[in-house]
């Protein structure tokens, strides 16, 4: 018998083209004065170049999207490998990830993002801080802004970008990302120009 989550998504793949929605309709839009800050290669233009991938059905990969070079994760609902018997309880993932060391005062992760898929999620972490979770499709390029608990200033932390399918979906999940960065965000940015690495620093000993 099929999860709920499952069968639900089986009446999605019934009702719509998947395939049709599966591929961007253009470039990402760069954000204004973009700066990838605490991040390396978040632009991706020198590929896959200070990220780790990982993947059990699928994997990532690079695509040109309109001149620009993207990230492309893919996660598969189904393992060829494991044939037509015992693929309910399987789920697919695959994970893009890096070290990063968050200075004080960089509190903001951004990244741009478009998402295909209702049969699983996206989640964004910083080791074992869950930063953002999404479990359903984008209609566009998203741009995504998520705070940085002040606890992780100063440390050194897995950023990761991971993506599931739901257990005997049949469906696949995929994900299309670009212009990664960690920042300070703009109140705190203007602290810092104006000297106010004290008052951080007072800030997170409160």
């Amino acid at each position: 018998m099929f999860p709920a989550r499952a069968g639900l998504c089986i009446v999605v793949l019934l009702a719509m083209s998947f395939a049709a929605a599966a591929a961007p309709s253009g470039p990402p839009p760069m954000p204004p004065g973009y700066d990838m800050g605490a991040v390396s290669n978040g632009d991706f233009e020198a590929g896959l170049t200070g990220w780790t991938t990982s993947a059990n059905s699928g994997g990532v990969a690079l695509t040109a999207i309109g001149g620009d070079q993207v990230a492309f994760l893919y996660a598969s609902g189904y393992d060829e490998d494991l044939g037509d018997e015992g693929q309910i309880p399987f789920s697919g993932f695959a994970s893009l990830s890096q070290y990063v060391t968050v200075p004080l005062g960089y509190d903001q992760l951004a990244f741009v993002f478009w998402l295909v898929g209702d049969c699983g999620y996206v989640e964004v972490s910083l080791d074992s801080e869950h930063l953002f979770y999404r479990d359903w499709s984008t209609a566009d390029w998203v741009n995504e802004v998520a705070s940085i608990p002040e606890s992780l200033a100063g440390g050194t932390h897995l950023l990761e970008f991971y993506i599931e399918t739901a257990p005997g979906s049949f469906l696949d999940e995929y994900l299309y990302l670009d212009y990664v960065s960690i920042t300070p965000e703009p109140a705190t940015l203007a602290l810092l120009a104006v000297g106010g690495v004290g008052v951080l620093l007072r800030r997170r000993s409160v």
